[in-house]
């Protein structure tokens, strides 16, 4: 018997990936099926689904989006989670570098500093504009930041927020070039 009326708005995907301790994934919202097993085995990973886990990953979104926008308005370029990271990886490098109290009211001047360490770029409004992407790679994938030949900037996802403001004032101008050259 099925614990929620719909699964709405969950993805669902195949993977062998045999290392999951629940099917669902509460930060990307991907409900995990192993192809090689049985139908009863698929139906009890689609039970294990509650309110109370759609809840979390309603949340978990909300969070994300969130910090994504206001880090994406600090540095003026785009974010993008990288194909390598999962998505614990990037909720975590986002509440790592805009801080876990964030937009929260409750908000200390302790972590108000700690979560201002980036340096702002441009108004917000350049970001519409922008092009240049700042791609989020696992630390297995990408060690350090490095500019790609179409133009974006990868980045680890265990960057500090010093180095991540580097990165991105060292490496703007050559992703942009390297954009202009793509066209």
């Amino acid at each position: 018997r099925f614990r929620v009326q719909s699964f709405y708005p969950l993805r669902l995907v195949f993977s062998s990936d045999e290392f999951r301790v629940q099917s669902l994934d509460t930060y990307g919202g991907n409900l995990y099926l192993h192809p090689a097993s049985t139908h009863l085995q698929w139906l009890e990973s689609l039970q294990e689904v509650t309110d109370d886990l759609l809840e979390e990953f309603s949340s978990n979104r909300r969070v994300m989006k969130e910090r994504a926008s206001h880090l994406q308005d600090k540095l003026g370029i785009k974010l993008q989670k990288g194909l390598s990271c999962s998505s614990m990886e990037y909720f975590l490098f986002l509440d790592n570098i805009v801080g876990p109290h964030f937009p929260s009211t409750t908000m200390t001047t302790k972590d108000a500093a700690s979560s201002s360490q980036l340096v702002p770029f441009h108004s917000s409004s350049h970001v519409e504009g922008e092009r240049v992407r700042l791609v989020v790679e696992t630390p297995a994938a990408c060690r350090r930041a490095k500019v790609t030949k179409e133009g974006t900037i990868r980045i680890p996802s265990n960057i500090g927020g010093t180095e991540l403001s580097a990165a991105v004032s060292k490496f703007l101008a050559e992703a942009r070039e390297r954009l202009q050259e793509e066209k």
